[in-house]
């Protein structure tokens, strides 16, 4: 019973998305970056790197932060094969991603981000019934409801 009432405040709290597969693949970008040879990390992590991205909102990617760390040149591929330079706008030390600034207009729809609120509501509440790896539930709650948001 307690299960299925964290299941049923995470659907409740969650806004089911209609977008279609080909739209939210338009938000998977290209990441290319080239770096300084005399950079730190060049010797660990070479001078020419290459990872993926996704556009979260009007010319903003969200992107693993090696990839772009002491970069010099930044480049950006979306689904559509138009290239547009980027430019770092940040990096978290903490989680590892780099915030990159599109340089131009970019034709993807940014990939709308998840609701914290909801993980949050449904850990609370696993919390209270006294449910075991509460937080585990929460996560494998949480990515089955995008997965069914994203897919469908």
């Amino acid at each position: 019973m307690g299960r299925f009432l964290v299941i049923l405040a995470l659907i409740s709290s969650t806004a089911w998305s209609q977008d279609k597969p080909e739209e939210i693949l338009n938000a998977v970008v290209g990441v290319n970056a080239k770096i300084r040879p005399n950079a730190r990390s060049a010797e660990s992590l070479g001078t020419e790197r290459r990872g993926t991205g996704v556009l979260i909102r009007d010319g903003y990617v969200l992107t693993i932060g090696y990839l772009v760390i002491e970069a010099e040149a930044i480049q950006v591929t979306g689904a559509d094969g138009r290239t547009v330079p980027a430019t770092l706008a940040g990096y978290d030390h903490v989680s590892g991603f780099g915030l990159l600034k599109l340089v131009g207009p970019s034709r993807g729809k940014p990939l709308p981000l998840g609701d914290s609120k909801a993980r949050a509501a449904c850990a609370r509440i696993a919390l209270e019934l006294g449910l075991a790896g509460t937080h585990e539930l929460a996560d494998e709650l949480e990515a089955r409801s995008r997965v069914r948001r994203n897919v469908g």
